[in-house]
């Protein structure tokens, strides 16, 4: 029971972080949600917030309701995974946590299409036997910037 509170607050600690760097432009409800109002099961996952529940604005509730049902409806594996990069992530340096945060947004911004390819490719990737992997690194480090940009280029225009 010890480790499942620490995996939600682990989590509402994540949800929270979420709602600090998300735009006010994905905003939901205009009007607040009382916590009483709420599911307990979704009570449960945003505990840590209940003292506070009514000072943040409809949005971030909003936020933080959807972020919460997203965890619920997740199998224990994907929790795990999600706990394990969050943990991931707060170890990152603020630079690169700065970098990656720029990653996602140009990422969001390609057409879907484009999203959807790059996607795939990572699939591609990450399903190749190790030594694969580490030689697709390898011979890619060593690629003059010319010749990464002719491969972005080409794999662009896939």
């Amino acid at each position: 029971m010890k480790r499942y509170l620490r995996y939600i607050i682990v989590f509402a600690s994540f949800l929270l972080s979420l709602t600090l760097f998300t735009s006010p432009a994905m905003a939901g409800p205009s009007t607040s949600t009382n916590w009483e109002q709420l599911p307990n099961t979704t009570k449960q996952v945003l505990s840590p917030f209940e003292g506070q529940w009514q000072q943040f604005d409809p949005q971030k509730q909003a936020k933080l309701i959807k972020g919460a049902q997203r965890w619920l409806s997740l199998d224990a594996n994907k929790r795990q995974d999600m706990q394990q990069r969050f943990a991931k992530w707060q170890h990152l340096p603020p630079e690169k946590r700065a970098e990656l945060r720029l990653k996602m947004k140009k990422f969001r911004a390609l057409p879907p299409a484009r999203q959807q390819e790059l996607k795939k490719n990572m699939r591609r990737f990450k399903s190749l036997p190790a030594h694969q992997k580490s030689l697709l690194r390898q011979k890619f480090k060593h690629l003059s910037r010319a010749q990464k940009l002719r491969l972005h280029k080409a794999l662009k225009h896939r």
